[in-house]
Formats: structure tokens, C-alpha cells, sequence
């Protein structure tokens, strides 16, 4: 490989036949001139260690240098950490992750340079030096003026790795209860709450939401994720809508609408949930019972329903703003068929007047004209409604394979339908999990499951 060169030396017959000079020559003849072991040349004659393999030569490896790197004062994970039990503590949680005007928040750590390499035959290879990293600068950040390598927050607020830049976001916190004494809130950045949010009232935030009490009838919309610490509940008017995740301890007679997935830490009782994630359900008491839920990626809890036979709705891998689109398409699809009929039925009059060789006037041949050009539009508009009506289809297929997992039991008044099949409950049901067939949805042992 260009780096070690081996030899083996047999036992001269008479002292002296070959000697170590002779060794040296011998690998200059071959080139062999760097890294040249001397003492082991030697030791071989003196100590006699003939008849097996010795390293004699040895190239120096190039080393090439280290990048520079980027090392960060804030914690950058996102996940939510459980204890032993895999319990969340939701008075321990804190999406949001605050620094102060002028914290550090990151180091460039300089590139450093390689070191030259060599072969055993005396050819240099050249080294590859680090390349030098750019500090993250971000909205409201800026280069410490004193040591530019380190970057400093500009204002008070919310760090968050965006891509490759650092960003501080303002937070907008309210020490007490969102009530009259604040009125509605509208804010651009993440809200925390240290109260509650009474019923009637509205927070609306950009990024994310954090309330550390509890909330009633209310109505909470965020740009990213939502976490109450405590309970939703109310009287059915309060409605949760995140484009992220939900975390929540307990939800009764409520609504959630949201992107990714959902967990609530006890029960979920008498509402409605659309998820286009998952919906998990499997601390305290696990427990799902009435109302109706949407989770296209599936459901996992510990008891849903209840002995009393209470009416509970389950539905996964089924996207209704996809069901919607599609319902959209082909009620427009229908409209366009109608429309090609009428045009179509107008066109035979006028051929039939061809036919028995009656002169068209000349507004009649503008108006057969536009007839014409306006069929043809439709029938592209139908070629690209069917197209997109079935790339949507093809999108509700993707989730069919989500699963209802319970951990513990499942009683009968609950109905399960996956993508387009649909089954109830009859008897109670335990340690299961519910899947999608072509033919029908089944239910299978939890052991069983891959």
C-alpha cells in the first residue's frame, strides 16, 4: 500500500554472504528510500532474526485537518423526556427555552490544519487543512463584539436551532390568568401563561403556546406546538388548534384540531379530536370514552370506551381535509360533465343543420365556435381533475396500514373504521390491537404484533 515494506531475510550459508549494507542497498535499488528502520535492519543480522517477516519501512499517513465545528450553550433537543415508567411530568415541561440580552448561546471552534504525508517511496502527499464554519447568526442575535467567535442573544426570549442559523424569539408572558384583566391575545412570537385561561377567551400565538394552569371554554391556536400543563374542559366551546404537536394532561367535552400528534397524559372524555398524527393515550388511566376521534397515524391507549356501553367513535387513517378535497374534485367533476352535455347536445343541433345542407348564419357559426373551443376546455379540466382526484386517493391510501393499539381493554358501543372499512365492538376486548385487511379489519393479540 505504499506505506509498510516487509522483508524477510533467509540465513546467510557463511557469515558475511549478505550483511545489513547489503539490506540497505537492496532497498534502495527497489526506491524504497523513507521511513527506513534502521535498528530493526540491524537487529535482524545482530540478533539473528532470520526466516520471518520484519516491518522495515514505514510511510507517515497523511492527516488531514478537522473542520471547524459549531458548539452550543443552549439544550437543542426537542424530545419530550419520560422517567423510568415512561411517565411525562407535566409540571416539569418547558417548551420553551428562554435566554437573556447578551447570553451566549454559541462558539465557532476554529478549523485545524493537517499534517503532510509520505511513502515509503519518498512521495509526499499533500494534507487537506479544515474548513473554517460560519456562526449561526439568526434573527436577533449578533457576533460578541469583544470575541466574534461567540454568538450572544440580542434580546430576552425563545432560542430554537432553525435550519442552520440560531434565532431568539420574543415570548410574550403572562404571570397571572388570561381574563379581563388582559383580554383576548394576538402575538407574533410564543405565549406562556403562568394561569389559567378562562372561558370566553382566545390566544392566539404565532409560534408556540404554553399554559401552566388549566383551561375552560376557551380557544388556543398556535403556529407550532400547544402544552397545557394541567386540563381542557368545558362545556364543548373551547377548541385547541395547533400546527404542531398538543400536550395535556386531561380533555373532556372539548375539541382539538391539530397536525402532528397528540398526547394526553389521563383521559379523553366526550370529545372530538382530529389529528393528522398519532393520538396517545397510556398514562394514569389511559382512558378514552365518547365523542369522536380522528387520527390518521393511529390511536394507542390503555381502556378506551367503558362497561356502560358508552358510544365511542374511532377513526384512523383517514384524512378529512383530503376526503374533503376529494368530495370538492369530483362534485366539480360532476358540474363539468353536466356542462360538456349541454354543449354537447347544442353541437348535434347545429350538425344536424349541416346535415340537411342549411347555411349556418354567421352569429350562430361564432356561437358553434366558442361552443367548440369551450368543450375542449372541459375536457382538459377533466383530464386534470381525474389526475389530481386520483393523486389524492393515492394519498389516503398511505395511512391505511395505522393501527388501533389497546394496552389493556377495549368494551363494545366502540366503532372502528380504518381508511374505508368498518367494524364495532361486540364483546370486551383485551391486550389487542385493531388492523386493516383488503377484506375487513381485524383484531389481533398485542404478542403477535411485529
Amino acid at each position: 500500500n505504499h506505506y509498510e515494506a516487509y522483508v524477510e531475510v533467509r540465513k546467510p550459508i557463511n557469515d558475511g554472504d549478505f550483511t545489513d549494507e547489503d539490506l540497505k542497498r537492496f532497498l534502495n535499488e527497489n526506491e524504497i528510500v523513507f521511513g527506513i528502520k534502521e535498528d530493526e535492519i540491524k537487529a535482524i543480522f545482530q540478533q539473528n532474526k532470520f526466516n520471518q517477516r520484519i516491518l522495515i519501512a514505514q510511510g507517515e499517513r497523511v492527516i488531514n485537518g478537522k473542520d471547524g465545528e459549531i458548539k452550543y450553550y443552549f439544550d437543542r433537543k426537542t424530545e419530550i423526556e419520560t422517567d423510568e415508567h415512561g411517565n411525562v411530568n407535566y409540571k416539569e415541561l418547558n417548551l420553551i427555552k428562554n435566554v437573556k440580552k447578551g447570553q451566549k448561546l454559541a462558539e465557532s471552534i476554529p478549523p485545524t490544519k493537517g499534517t503532510e504525508g509520505c511513502t515509503i517511496f519518498g512521495e509526499k502527499i499533500a494534507q487537506k487543512d479544515g474548513l473554517p464554519t460560519v456562526l449561526p447568526t439568526g434573527k436577533n442575535t449578533c457576533p460578541d463584539p469583544d470575541n466574534p467567535k461567540f454568538l450572544l442573544a440580542e434580546i430576552d426570549g425563545h432560542v430554537k436551532l432553525k435550519g442552520k442559523t440560531i434565532e431568539v424569539e420574543p415570548v410574550f408572558a403572562v404571570k397571572g390568568n388570561v381574563d379581563f384583566s388582559t383580554g383576548n391575545i394576538d402575538y407574533i412570537g410564543s405565549v406562556i401563561i403562568d394561569g389559567d385561561v378562562q372561558s370566553g377567551f382566545k390566544v392566539k400565538a404565532k409560534n408556540d403556546v404554553q399554559v401552566n394552569g388549566f383551561v375552560e371554554d376557551a380557544v388556543i391556536e398556535a403556529g407550532r406546538d400547544v402544552l397545557i400543563k394541567t386540563g381542557f374542559a368545558g362545556k364543548g366551546e373551547g377548541k385547541i388548534i395547533a400546527n404542531g404537536t398538543v400536550m395535556v394532561n386531561f380533555c373532556e367535552n372539548e375539541n382539538i384540531i391539530c397536525k402532528g400528534d397528540i398526547s394526553i397524559g389521563n383521559y379523553v372524555m366526550n370529545s372530538n379530536i382530529q389529528t393528522k398524527g398519532k393520538l396517545i393515550v397510556t398514562e394514569q388511566k389511559g382512558l378514552i370514552v365518547g365523542g369522536e376521534i380522528y387520527a390518521v397515524k393511529g390511536i394507542e391507549a390503555n381502556v378506551i370506551g367503558n362497561q356502560y356501553f358508552q358510544p365511542t367513535a374511532l377513526f384512523i387513517g383517514i384524512d378529512k381535509d383530503i376526503n374533503n378535497k376529494i368530495k370538492e374534485k369530483v362534485s366539480l367533476l360532476s358540474k363539468n360533465a353536466e356542462n360538456s352535455l349541454e354543449i354537447e347536445k347544442a353541437l348535434n343541433l347545429f350538425a344536424k343543420r349541416k346535415l340537411i345542407k342549411k347555411e349556418l348564419t354567421e352569429d350562430k357559426k361564432v356561437l358553434m365556435d366558442k361552443l367548440t373551443k369551450a368543450k375542449e376546455k372541459l375536457e382538459k379540466e377533466e383530464k386534470k381533475l381525474l389526475t389530481e382526484i386520483e393523486e389524492l386517493q393515492k394519498k389516503s391510501e398511505a395511512f391505511k396500514n395505522s393501527v388501533v393499539k389497546i394496552l389493556e381493554a377495549v368494551y363494545p358501543g366502540t366503532s372502528i373504521t380504518i381508511h374505508n372499512k368498518h367494524t364495532t365492538v361486540s364483546e370486551t376486548m383485551k391486550y389487542i390491537y385493531y388492523k386493516y385487511t383488503d377484506k375487513e379489519i381485524v383484531a389481533v393479540d398485542l404478542e403477535d404484533s411485529e
